[in-house]
């Protein structure tokens, strides 16, 4: 949701559903198996170039023990699609470029509506910036220019 706010503030007033790319990384307040979860932990996600990364409406599950607190697509009006950590930042890089490619977008733009991305480590209250760290960290390892950039025109889309 925090990225939907963010593209509606930077301008971006493109009419085709928003792409939105996202982790599933649950904490241990809301889920008694806290931690990561890979794109193979869940059943159901719609193929984009062959790989399963799109979290679709009805059929996307999350089967195994715990919960996983993935957006809906339906209630966000955007198309959401889930990165993982399992091959660190060089394996999430490629997960962006392909998707990026896939969907024919121009720019990558990070959100992080927590801030831990900016943490230091000190910070009272911080838990792990660690899955922040890789996405941006992978991002602009991807080669998509002005990530975090501000409003884009022409065409192309982008992917935030």
């Amino acid at each position: 949701m925090g990225a939907l706010l963010a593209r509606r503030a930077l301008g971006d007033n493109d009419e085709r559903p928003p792409l939105v790319t996202t982790c599933a990384w649950e904490r241990l307040r809301i889920d008694p198996v806290p931690g990561p979860r890979t794109r193979t932990d869940f059943t159901g996600l719609g193929l984009v170039s062959g790989e399963p990364c799109e979290v679709l409406p009805a059929p996307t599950r999350f089967p195994r023990a715990g919960r996983s607190f993935l957006a809906s697509p339906r209630q966000s009006g955007a198309r959401i699609f889930l990165y993982d950590f399992e091959g660190g930042a060089e394996g999430l890089t490629g997960q962006f470029q392909r998707l990026a490619m896939s969907l024919e977008a121009s720019h990558l733009v990070v959100v992080d509506v927590g801030g831990d991305i900016v943490a230091r480590g000190p910070e009272p209250g911080l838990r792990s910036p660690l899955a922040d760290s890789l996405t941006l960290a992978a991002a602009l390892g991807s080669g998509y220019p002005d990530v975090g950039g501000g409003p884009r025109t022409g065409r192309r889309r982008r992917v935030a």
